[in-house]
């Protein structure tokens, strides 16, 4: 039985990359795992009002 093993590569990005209507979307990191899977992760950040914040 053959056994392959897999790695997760990383890089940090830390980039705003859009925004639609109040969302911000920031990438955070991309990353590789293995040699098939590739993928991103992000934030969305939305503004609020201070009224909203401090209820």
């Amino acid at each position: 039985m053959k056994v392959e093993t897999t790695e997760k590569k990383q890089i940090d990005k830390k980039q705003l990359v859009g925004r639609i209507g109040d969302s911000y979307y920031v990438c955070d990191y991309l990353f590789t795992y293995g040699k098939d899977f590739k993928g991103a992760t992000a934030t969305v950040l939305e503004p609020v009002s201070r009224a909203s914040y401090e209820e």
